[in-house]
């Protein structure tokens, strides 16, 4: 919830400081919730996390026809061999929960 503005503020303004910080992690929350979320979508939907990245059973990493290789696959597209590495499980799995401690704290 966005912290309001104070109704009254002293000569020394402390009040009006009180707020600018609550406000200020106000704001940081709710841009790590927006990194978050564009981090999991990213994790689910790039080359990157897939446990074939770099190896010679990517579609991606083989060669082609002309002996060039149709790389780089990071940051490409998944495709129909997409298998989500272990690795990225359990980032997902951080993010996700980190992502609802931040969601939590924004109540």
């Amino acid at each position: 919830m966005v912290p309001q503005i104070p109704k009254y503020v002293s000569p020394d303004g402390e009040e009006l400081w009180d707020w600018a910080g609550k406000f200020s992690q106000h704001v940081h929350l709710l841009d790590r919730r927006r990194v978050l979320h564009d981090d999991l979508r990213k994790l689910k939907m790039e080359c990157g996390s897939c446990s074939y990245w770099m190896t010679s059973d990517c579609p991606r990493e083989q060669s082609s026809m002309t002996g060039y290789n149709q790389g780089p696959s990071m940051g490409a597209p998944i495709c129909q061999k997409f298998v989500m590495a272990r690795s990225s499980v359990l980032l997902q799995e951080k993010w996700e929960v980190e992502l609802a401690s931040v969601e939590q704290q924004l109540k």
